[in-house]
């Protein structure tokens, strides 16, 4: 599995506050070590996530995290599906299912992230 460095996901974030305005840069370098963890944990070698759990971790983490001064949210959901495209993914969910999975992410579980990436993804 190809996951995202510290180095991408920081790129991803300069992206897009170039793109919409506002302070770009790293608020909590932790927060976002933290969040970058997530999708790669493993026990006895073995990762503890599928590939969708990994894409709705990144997601997940970085949203709720806040690792940077702005565009945590876009940060997030383009970090995962970067995930998927560099692992040879392709995400099929379409921008209505997006925008309303989007205005739910503050309350939406990991469980019901993995499951909306489950759906909307196909397998390499």
């Amino acid at each position: 599995m190809d996951f995202l460095t510290p180095a991408q996901v920081l790129s991803i974030q300069q992206a897009c506050w170039r793109a919409y305005g506002g302070q770009g840069g790293l608020r909590a370098p932790n927060a976002l070590a933290s969040a970058l963890a997530q999708p790669r944990a493993s026990w006895d070698a073995e990762f503890l996530h599928t590939p969708p759990a990994q894409a709705a971790c990144y997601l997940f983490y970085i949203n709720r995290h806040q690792p940077f001064y702005r565009h945590n949210q876009k940060t997030a959901l383009l970090s995962a599906l970067i995930f998927l495209r560099q692992n040879g993914y392709a995400f099929t969910a379409s921008l209505q299912d997006m925008e309303k999975m989007a205005r739910r992410l503050s309350k939406t579980s990991l469980a019901e992230l993995t499951e909306f990436f489950s759906r909307h993804m196909s397998t390499p």
